[in-house]
């Protein structure tokens, strides 16, 4: 229930940008030619499979927590994922010069990053011990930056597509980490 009300909240548009973000940046062609297939309103096989397989590693992650902590791990991986997809709008250019992530990457400064940390540093650290902010930080600079690196080398920067792709990414990889028997 926990993956589908936030779906739901989200109107589904991260794991979309996953799907098409993953079909682009897989297809075949030049950048022309992957940035179509990000833009192309049918799904392809790497954007049903990257989809189909985030969500098993998010529901088996979940299911492993512990139910009474569940809902930080909920917080902590949504607060994580954002703030990643915050960094990235910020810190790599935009691959087009219209659409909704180009929009997003005119509208960010330095202050709303800054913001964007602390807010996120608040949260997590008055929820979670040290020893996991530190690795739940790790993990969403490892995601975005490698996600990051490929969109860049596959189309020359970030979409709005990529944005969704990082966050359910970041999602997912935290929800595996705090699932972990050392947390």
């Amino acid at each position: 229930m926990d993956l589908a009300f936030l779906a739901i909240a989200s109107g589904g548009l991260h794991l979309d940008g996953l799907a098409d973000a993953t079909d682009g940046l897989f297809a075949g062609g030049d950048r022309e030619r992957r940035l179509a297939a990000m833009r192309d309103s049918r799904t392809g096989a790497f954007g049903v499979v990257a989809v189909g397989l985030v969500l098993l590693l998010e529901f088996s992650a979940l299911s492993s927590i512990p139910p009474a902590e569940r809902a930080v791990a909920l917080v902590v991986a949504v607060m994580s994922s954002r703030w990643a997809m915050s960094l990235a709008v910020w810190s790599v250019p935009a691959a087009r010069v219209e659409g909704l992530g180009a929009a997003f990457a005119r509208q960010v400064a330095a202050i709303d990053i800054v913001f964007a940390s602390a807010t996120m540093g608040l949260i997590v650290g008055a929820l979670a011990p040290a020893a996991a902010v530190a690795a739940v930080v790790l993990v969403a600079l490892v995601v975005a930056v490698a996600v990051g690196a490929l969109s860049r080398a596959r189309v020359g920067g970030l979409t709005g597509d990529v944005y969704g792709a990082i966050g359910e990414l970041v999602f997912a990889c935290e929800l595996a980490a705090l699932s972990a028997p050392a947390f």
